[in-house]
């Protein structure tokens, strides 16, 4: 589609904003999510010492929080 330019006219059509998205939030590259702060992504958290570990709840199944910069 790129190759005969309807991706450009298709993108226009939609109204979507070209080089915007990736750019808009220094924190998260515009992705919105950030890998969590507590828990580094890992979803674990580890409590008094190598013992007891839980499940982290601040962050979501794969690990992220929402971009604290943009959200």
């Amino acid at each position: 589609m790129n190759e005969m330019g309807r991706l450009g006219r298709l993108l226009r059509a939609a109204r979507v904003e070209r080089g915007v998205g990736w750019k808009a939030c220094e924190g998260c590259g515009g992705a919105r999510f950030v890998p969590c702060l507590e828990c580094g992504g890992s979803c674990k958290l580890i409590l008094k010492g190598d013992v007891i570990k839980e499940r982290c709840p601040k962050c979501n199944e794969n690990g992220l929080i929402q971009c604290p910069a943009c959200h």
